[in-house]
């Protein structure tokens, strides 16, 4: 458990001790040295996906979500992918046995290519293709609205994904998640990107 001063707009994170320790040693890595599968990853690349996937959920332990984005303190953190999957069971596969928050919330994933299916998910991955629905389908949410497309940040997007080269890196615009009422722990922070 960490506790910071609620001045610099952090609060407790409740993360089971080894999903923490992971998830730190993790997200260090690919900050430093990127991610290993990525090298000969491209634009679109199975690789490149298992990366985002991984890191998609792994943002979750990263992260605090007002009471009303729940429908109760058993409720699951639900991830959704709006428009095309290109994560195939990733994220299943990646989310199990992650407990999120101290209420130890689970992980459910939904997809879908409507977006008002999504508007009750904690996190949701735009596709490129329906990068256009975004501010009008979730701007209203606690979303954390994920994204990989060129100019997504301006438009309310909160994390975007990029490539450096061949490695998966991800810049993050802090505004627009204090506007959608999260927190993101400054751990998160200081590993990615800042907003241009």
């Amino acid at each position: 458990m960490r506790s910071t001063d609620p001045k610099t707009h952090c609060c407790q994170w409740y993360v089971r001790g080894s999903a923490w320790r992971g998830a730190m040693v993790l997200l260090a890595w690919v900050a430093a040295v990127g991610w290993p599968w990525a090298t000969a990853a491209g634009q679109g690349s199975p690789a490149k996906y298992g990366v985002e996937g991984l890191l998609l959920v792994k943002f979750t332990t990263y992260i605090k979500w007002p009471d009303s984005a729940f429908a109760g303190a058993d409720a699951p953190v639900a991830i959704g992918v709006l428009g095309d999957d290109p994560f195939g069971d990733v994220l299943e596969r990646v989310a199990l046995g992650i407990e999120v928050g101290k209420e130890k919330r689970k992980i459910v994933i939904r997809r879908s290519k409507k977006p008002d299916d999504l508007k009750a998910c904690q996190v949701v991955f735009i596709s490129p293709v329906e990068k256009n629905q975004m501010p009008q389908a979730l701007s209203q949410t606690s979303c954390l609205m994920v994204g990989e497309t060129a100019g997504f940040l301006g438009k309310g997007g909160i994390i975007n994904f990029y490539l450096n080269g061949s490695k998966v890196r991800f810049e993050i615009n802090n505004d627009n998640a204090v506007s959608h009422g999260l927190t993101i722990s400054p751990e998160l922070l200081a590993l990615a990107k800042p907003a241009p």
